[in-house]
Order: structure tokens, then C-alpha cells, then sequence
């Protein structure tokens, strides 16, 4: 063999000596999350942290806390964000004015920075929206608002890519489930406070006691159905259940036709804004208008009422008002001041309940964050769940679930000479909030049953 072929066949050795090296060592790097089970933080590729000699924190060039805030922009649950951006436009320059939240581990104050994601109504679309704001925008935390729709896909996303987050304006039950969580914190309403308010308003009304239900089979007319048949017969209460009905339907005759043949004094309802007002039409071309109207999620905004034409006495349950008698920790201003100071923004349009929802979310970012040492997921969310401040929904705190049960009013909207229509609380919740003022029930003008 010549001296060049042996040099050659070494060197070959050589590296087949080092590839087995580096294999070897590649396969000993530990195991998947899929193997073990555990949820680990999302990584980012600018963690604005490193570590000295001695294993201590050290601020490099990290220049913002972002928020990722997924919302039903568009499609039939966008009037639970219109209030969104006038919120923002209130509580952000506050939390970043003289530079933003101080931040120990960085010694400096940093901005708080929002990308909305829009979920456009759609649970898919929310998971979809979610994930791009981690893997893409690489957001500190996930905020998400209005109904199960976009608050269940997003937890689902915050647990499995181990984000903290915020979950806003949506019942609690069906989010309890899996409750509770790693990752998220809710500032939620309870259906299970709903419905009782709901009958104690009936009960301020001269009635038969027959309540009919319109409910469609989405989650909160499912939910709302099986609190009612729990709750109604002990209050005294006859139901008259013709079922349940898919979201769109353009035709309730039959369902109207056996309220009414049933002398049903109350009805009832759970469904979006746009079918209820087929519903409503139908009910007045029909004669049938019940002494009580109760109808959950429709009622929510003076749009939705002025599209109506004849709303008087028509009740809903209520979230947020000016009549509350909190402060905004964040903003330094009652209720009646937030309600008056949007009346100057929006002259003519009531105050959106989501306001308060709105609200809270800055105030809890900006309490929990300026108790962060660092900006490490884990410490987000432990301070997050550690909130405990008085504010724009009265005290706020987290049970062991992760859940503010937040305050849920029963209300009726009446005209006014003067203004806009206007909601008036008519029953409070007096277990958990006796501090909000109440005025009388009053059953729907023109009701012609008996």
C-alpha cells in the first residue's frame, strides 16, 4: 500500500471516529416534552436575560414587556370589543408614562407594548391567532376576551406552549373544567350567579310564574338551561321548554306559537344580537309580547338596542356600569367619572359593559408586572395569580381555581327623554354585592298576556 493510500484510510477512520462522537452525544441531550409529559415555556430567540459567572441575572438588550391580546374583532361577538382600543387609549399612556414597569432583574423601566390578534369570532381561528402571537411576535403575555369561543382555545394554547395569560368576559363554567391551571388566570362572570339574579328580578314582577325558554344549543344557551331547570321549579317557577335551536335560525314562529298557547309571562333567551332581532320582530308580528323578556348575551350594547326600535323594559344581565360604586386603581377615577369621561368620547352611546372587563385587564398587567423580579414566565404568572387590589370591579382576587368571579347585575333598558337609552339595575347579587344601587323592576310595556 502506498504512503498516500495510508494517510487517506486514516483520516477516513478519523472522521467516522468523530461522527460516531457527535451522534452519541446528540442522543443523550434528555427527553421530549412529548415523553415527559410537562409543559415548558415557549422559546423566544431574545430573552433579553444572560447569566454572569455566578448565575445571576443580567439585563442585555430586552426594550419591552409585549402583550399579545386575542379578541373577536370581527364577526357576531365584535360589540364585546368596542370599547377595547378607547380602554387602551385611557390606560396605556399611564402604565408607560416616565418609560413604563420597573423591572428589577433589568434594573429598568420597560413599556408595556399590545398586539391584537383577532379571532374574528372563531374558536379555530383564536388558536390560530394565539400561536402566531407566541411563535412569531414572541409575546411576554396572552390576554383574551369575549365568550368561550376565543377564552377556551387560547388557555389551551397558554397551558400547552407554557405562556402566562389572562383570560377576560366569559362565563366561568365551562372554563372550570380543567381548572385549574399552570399557565392562566381568569376575570370571569358565573352563570350560576346569573340565573337567580335573573328570577330575582321576576320575582319584583306580577306574574303566572310560567317561564319559557328560547335558548339556542351553543355553549351559554346549554349552560343557561341547565342552571334554569335546576334552579326554577324550587323558586316556584313553571318551565316551558320547546328546545333547543341551532345559531342562525330565521324563523321562530313555532317556538313563539308555543309560549304562547303555554300563557308564558316571562321568556327566557340566549343567543347573538342578530338572531335575536328576527326573534323580536316575529314576537311583536305575532302578539305575543311576555311581561318579562330576559335575554342573555343580545342585549349588551345601545347599538344592538337602537337596532331593536322598541327595547323598553327588555332585560339582560349587566357587567359594568357607572352606577358601580369602584375606583380604577389604574386610572384614579370612579366609575360615574370612567362612564362620563366615554359620554364625552361618544356622545349619545351608553357606556359598554365591557369597560370594566377592559379596565381590569390593564389594572391587574400593570399591579402584577411591577411585582415581577424578572420577566421569566413563571414569575409572570405567579404574580398575576397572587393579585389582590381593589379597583374598577370592586376587590379582585384569585380563588384557588385562578378565577375573579367578577360582579353580573340583572338590568332592564328603559327609554329616556333626554339621551340615549339607559340600562337601571334591578337586582345586584345582594349576597356578593350589596354596594351597587338598585331601583325597581318593571314589566315590558304593552305585554299582552295576562
Amino acid at each position: 500500500m502506498s504512503r498516500n493510500t495510508k494517510v487517506f484510510s486514516f483520516l477516513v477512520i478519523v472522521m467516522m471516529m468523530l461522527l460516531v462522537i457527535t451522534i452519541g452525544f446528540t442522543g443523550c441531550g434528555g427527553t421530549s416534552n412529548s415523553d415527559t409529559g410537562t409543559t415548558t415555556p415557549a422559546p423566544a430567540p431574545d430573552t433579553g436575560t444572560s447569566s454572569d459567572s455566578s448565575g445571576s441575572v443580567v439585563a442585555t438588550d430586552k426594550t419591552e414587556i409585549v402583550v399579545g391580546y386575542v379578541a373577536p374583532l370581527t364577526g357576531p361577538l365584535a360589540n364585546f370589543t368596542k370599547s377595547l382600543s378607547w380602554v387602551e387609549s385611557k390606560c396605556l399612556p399611564i402604565i408607560n408614562k416616565d418609560g413604563g414597569i420597573y423591572i428589577k432583574g433589568y434594573d429598568k423601566k420597560l413599556p408595556l407594548r399590545i398586539v391584537y390578534g383577532d379571532s374574528e369570532s372563531d374558536p379555530n381561528k383564536a388558536m390560530e391567532v394565539a400561536e402566531n402571537l407566541i411563535l412569531n411576535e414572541h409575546v411576554d403575555i396572552l390576554v383574551a376576551t369575549g365568550t368561550p369561543d376565543t377564552i377556551i382555545p387560547v388557555t389551551s394554547v397558554a397551558q400547552r406552549r407554557g405562556v402566562p395569560a389572562l383570560m377576560s368576559d366569559s362565563p366561568v363554567e365551562q372554563w372550570w373544567q380543567d381548572a385549574p391551571y399552570d399557565w392562566v388566570a381568569g376575570n370571569l362572570f358565573s352563570f350560576a350567579k346569573v340565573v337567580p339574579n335573573y328570577v330575582d328580578l321576576w320575582d319584583k314582577v306580577d306574574t303566572n310564574k310560567k317561564v319559557g325558554y328560547i335558548l339556542d344549543n351553543e355553549t351559554d344557551g346549554m349552560l343557561v338551561s341547565g342552571l334554569a331547570n335546576d334552579i326554577l321549579p324550587g323558586r316556584g317557577y313553571e318551565i316551558v321548554d320547546p328546545g333547543r335551536f341551532p345559531m342562525g335560525t330565521n324563523d321562530y314562529t313555532s317556538l313563539i306559537s308555543q309560549l304562547k298557547n303555554a300563557d308564558a309571562n316571562i321568556v327566557l333567551a340566549n343567543m347573538i344580537t342578530p338572531d335575536f332581532a328576527v326573534l323580536w320582530k316575529q314576537m311583536q308580528q305575532n302578539a305575543y309580547i311576555p311581561k318579562v323578556l330576559q335575554v342573555g348575551k343580545a342585549l349588551h350594547f345601545y347599538e344592538d338596542i337602537v337596532g331593536l326600535g322598541n327595547a323598553d323594559g327588555l332585560a339582560t344581565e349587566y357587567h359594568w356600569d357607572g352606577t358601580f360604586p369602584y375606583k380604577s386603581s389604574l386610572l384614579d377615577m370612579t366609575c360615574a367619572d370612567i362612564a362620563n369621561m366615554w359620554e364625552t368620547d361618544n356622545p349619545g352611546v351608553y357606556p359598554p359593559s365591557p369597560i370594566g372587563y377592559d379596565t381590569a385587564v390593564f389594572e391587574v398587567l400593570n399591579d402584577a408586572l411591577s411585582r415581577c423580579d424578572t420577566l421569566d414566565p413563571a414569575e409572570i404568572i405567579k404574580q398575576i395569580k397572587a393579585t389582590n387590589y381593589d379597583g374598577v370591579l370592586g376587590k379582585l382576587s384569585y380563588d384557588d381555581k385562578g378565577s375573579f368571579i367578577a360582579p353580573c347585575v340583572a338590568a332592564q333598558w328603559v327609554a329616556t327623554t333626554d339621551g340615549p337609552w339607559q340600562y337601571e339595575i334591578r337586582v345586584n347579587g345582594s349576597a356578593d354585592r350589596p354596594e351597587i344601587p338598585t331601583v325597581p323592576a318593571i314589566p315590558l310595556p304593552n305585554a299582552t298576556v295576562k
